[in-house]
């Protein structure tokens, strides 16, 4: 049986209005470029949540279980997280992209107008940076421009996520790029938060303050008396693309809200919220939108008695989703897990509190953790600390004199854009 895209198609979209029938196009039945899907395995690290699940897990990394040594540095003047993608690490900083062989050695720069850090994202043999009025490719081989979205209603000054065969980000909503550079797909949606994360045709955002599942196979009807624009599809309403939505009932201006991107298990889509100084936690159904455990504000007493579970003051980081465990960097210095039921299972303390910049990311059996000594002046003292996922012992840490801006673990090694020893600015380093 057709489905209704492709019954509309070739019906040129016939529709109802009034009583009368009237002519409609089904803008999202031609099919776009698609882009090809992230490099994966063990030794990549493609996007910032490291996949489009958002889960800042590689189950097949390795990284060092006794303190690292540093294999190769760049020169200053590297920010964001780095992506791996197997035979290059890529960067951006002082509005360069550069890239490196995993020996170290520099494979290409290209000048780039970015306002700030942006950390790339990697979708085949394609680095894509966004930032600012930047929306452009280049090639991993040689970083050559070889994409480019011209359109200047996708400013954006975050990242986005690579998934089935699109650039997908917020702006105004939600828009989904192809290899062209063309708006494939867009919905209003809010004020969307993060990268979306994404699976299975569904595209899972935080906003404020509704979490939401939003299909990404949605139809826009173009009608034959609205003026075409070839660079953006008409937007498809909300009502029409939300699979799901909650809302805390009884919400008002003040209550905990989603703070980071979603991130996703097989069933799961857990979100992080933090209202002042407090904490939460939720996990979603996946496909219902149906609340399957929260656990709320600073944990104030111990709960192991009863099997509940707890979480530690106000979440600096999104939660770090393993294939059974939930880690929570918390504001009150310590890191904590959950099972995918939402029970405790281990709390330990940090050497200071969870770092705005750099993301904990893990890799096997192993979380790696960046945290800050907070200052009111000057430089803040920071330590990056590994952990045991199965049981919160601590591994090693190293201390460095300022804040460490992003994390990213491939095989057996661990990349950190660190500060130089007076400070600022970063450059990356990678460990082993």
């Amino acid at each position: 049986m057709p489905s209704r895209r492709q019954y509309l198609a070739a019906l040129g979209g016939f529709g109802v209005a009034g009583g009368a029938v009237v002519a409609g196009t089904d803008t999202t039945a031609l099919d776009p470029e698609p882009i090809p899907e992230p490099p994966s395995g063990p030794a990549a690290w493609p996007q910032r949540g490291h996949d489009a699940r958002n889960t800042y897990y590689n189950p097949g990394a390795s990284p060092p279980r006794s303190t690292p040594e540093r294999e190769w540095a760049t020169e200053p003047g590297v920010g964001g997280t780095p992506v791996v993608t197997g035979d290059r690490v890529v960067a951006v900083g002082d509005d360069v992209l550069r890239a490196w062989a995993p020996d170290g050695t520099e494979a290409w720069s290209v000048d780039v107008e970015t306002l700030g850090h942006r950390s790339p994202v990697a979708g085949g043999d394609t680095a894509y940076l966004l930032g600012g009025d930047l929306f452009a490719g280049y090639a991993l081989t040689d970083g050559a421009e070889t994409w480019r979205a011209e359109n200047q209603r996708l400013v954006n000054t975050g990242t986005s996520t690579v998934a089935a065969g699109r650039l997908v980000l917020p702006y105004y909503g939600v828009s989904a790029l192809d290899a062209t550079g063309r708006v494939a797909w867009h919905t209003w949606y809010g004020d969307v938060k993060g990268h979306p994360a994404v699976d299975d045709g569904t595209v899972y955002v935080s906003a404020y303050p509704e979490v939401a599942a939003l299909d990404l196979g949605s139809v826009a009807i173009e009608w034959p008396w609205e003026d075409r624009d070839e660079d953006w599809p008409p937007s498809i309403p909300k009502e029409r693309s939300t699979r799901w939505e909650f809302t805390p009932p009884g919400w008002t201006l003040g209550d905990p809200a989603p703070t980071f991107s979603p991130a996703l298990t097989d069933d799961l889509a857990v979100v992080g919220y933090h209202r002042d100084r407090a904490g939460t936690v939720r996990a979603f159904d996946r496909e219902t939108g149906e609340l399957r455990w929260s656990v709320d504000d600073v944990a104030t007493t111990d709960t192991e008695a009863d099997g509940g579970a707890e979480t530690g003051g106000r979440l600096h980081a999104p939660p770090v989703v393993t294939d059974d465990a939930v880690l929570l960097a918390a504001a009150d210095g310590t890191l904590r897990c959950l099972g995918h039921d939402g029970r405790r299972r281990w709390r330990t303390d940090l050497d200071g509190v969870p770092g705005f910049w750099a993301r904990p990311a893990a890799g096997g059996d192993t979380v790696v953790v960046p945290t800050v000594e907070p200052r009111e002046d000057g430089p803040e003292p920071s330590t990056v600390e590994a952990f045991d996922v199965d049981t919160g012992d601590r591994l090693w840490g190293l201390s460095f004199a300022a804040s460490v801006r992003g994390l990213s673990v491939a095989e057996s090694r661990l990349y950190a854009t660190v500060p130089t020893d007076g400070g600022m600015p970063t450059r990356l380093v990678a460990f082993e």
